[in-house]
């Protein structure tokens, strides 16, 4: 079947993209291995790095069963901006544009947000009978709305209706709605206005099981000596990744690095990434000897590094975004059988504290964090316990291999492979005009 995938913000299976796939990514890679074609609709716009993939639509053809549709538009140089939104505006407006010329899919799989390009694709997919799968993968608009002070959210939410609209015409129109966890899912049904059938189901975030090559693990561990990191360097280390901006409380960690210097020296923090409080964060750290930037980190710089720590940080602020969610960077180190230290108390706290192989922590409780931390690190058996039921639990609900597996199967078993699907699409390339029929076949 034709499959066309419609994601931003991820890191493409293209030249010069150094990320790791993300969810959108291994599932195109699965999607083609179980021998599907698959289109990937996205944004010219590269959203971690702030730069241009190309300068025009650009169409790019990955292999025999893979292209990527790049959308031109301005891009932005903050996350949390007017641009941002003018961006987001023009892509959808593109998406309408450009899907025309296109062979019509099988199935539409659309991640929300953004919410623009949502709308667009479960329009098109609507008035072509053609089955769409919305992908709830944050809560836009609430998320923006949870930002403003009570007194305010009146008012945000009359700025914010248009987008509200356009989340409950998207999931309203959508064939099935699917997300990381059940109550994503359930945000999706709600803002569709109908109770969940078969087709609704959570497939959490998953990460590949497979280790980098042995050159670029001999490269990574080269990388770390550089920063004097090593499995021999006498040091316990404490990772985070992800971006140093708003989303995390990041203060706090420096703070309880500040505490556990003395106490605690063996302890070091490895915080990898880059954002718009970087500078802030390394003026913050100056006087912690036991806190390293050493900035943006490729996959097997990431993995390497969780295979010489002992704990992974995943500090989220707690807003409603996230509380329900359990994000990429806590799977991961699961993956590397590293326990968890967390400040969300919901879906994924719960999680960790049932399969005892993570912490719950207070938001902006530095003792607290610096506690649990030195408690850890004082036992190695209870610190060694949580790591197996950390691995044991990546084995059992986080490996890509199993996950996107399934995935496939339930939009396979949604788009069906019989002839009445056959005939379904035959009638809607029938009833468009003589013109864009012609140029669709």
């Amino acid at each position: 079947m034709i499959v066309w995938l419609v994601t931003v913000g991820e890191p493409l299976p293209l030249e010069g993209e150094k990320g790791r796939p993300l969810r959108t990514g291994l599932l195109a890679r699965y999607l083609c291995s179980a021998g599907h074609d698959v289109i990937w609709w996205t944004s010219a716009f590269d959203h971690v790095r702030k730069i241009h993939r190309s300068e025009r639509d650009t169409n790019v053809r990955v292999d025999s069963r893979l292209r990527v549709v790049l959308l031109k538009a301005p891009g932005y140089p903050h996350n949390v901006s007017l641009s941002r939104l003018l961006d987001h505006a023009i892509l959808g407006g593109k998406f309408r544009k450009l899907a025309k010329r296109e062979v019509p899919p099988d199935i539409v799989v659309v991640s929300m947000p953004t919410l623009e390009l949502a709308d667009a694709a479960c329009d098109y997919a609507q008035r072509r009978a053609i089955p769409a799968v919305v992908d709830i993968r944050d809560l836009w608009p609430d998320v923006f709305i949870d930002a403003f002070p009570g007194p305010l959210k009146r008012g945000a939410h009359l700025l914010l209706s248009p987008y509200r609209r356009m989340a409950r015409r998207s999931c309203s129109r959508a064939t099935a709605v699917i997300g990381p966890t059940l109550n994503y899912v359930d945000w999706g049904l709600a803002h569709a206005g109908r109770a969940a059938t078969e087709a609704d189901r959570d497939f959490p975030f998953a990460y590949p099981s497979a280790r980098p090559e042995p050159a670029k693990i001999a490269d990574a561990v080269s990388f770390w000596a550089t920063h004097g990191v090593s499995e021999s360097d006498g040091r316990s280390n404490v990772c985070f990744f992800g971006t140093l901006g708003r989303q995390f409380d990041l203060n706090t960690l420096l703070v309880a690095a500040r505490y556990l210097q003395e106490s605690a020296p063996a302890l070091r923090f490895v915080l990898c990434g880059t954002g718009d409080k970087e500078a802030a964060l390394r003026e913050a750290a100056r006087s912690c000897s036991n806190v390293l930037f050493p900035g943006w980190v490729d996959p097997a710089q990431m993995w390497t590094l969780m295979r010489m720590s002992c704990i992974g940080l995943a500090p989220y602020l707690p807003t409603g975004n996230f509380i329900d969610h359990i994000p990429n960077k806590p799977v991961e180190y699961l993956s590397a059988g590293l326990p968890v230290l967390t400040t969300l108390p919901g879906t994924l706290g719960q999680l960790l504290l049932r399969k005892n192989c993570g912490v719950v922590y207070r938001t902006g409780d530095a003792a607290e964090l610096a506690g649990h931390l030195k408690h850890l690190h004082e036992d190695p058996a209870k610190l060694r316990t949580l790591s197996r039921n950390a691995a044991a639990l990546y084995r059992e609900s986080f490996c890509a291999e199993t996950v996107y597996s399934d995935l496939v199967r339930h939009l396979e078993h949604i788009a069906g492979t019989s002839a009445a699907k056959t005939k379904i699409k035959a009638h809607t390339l029938n009833s468009l005009p003589n013109s864009d029929r012609k140029r669709l076949l």
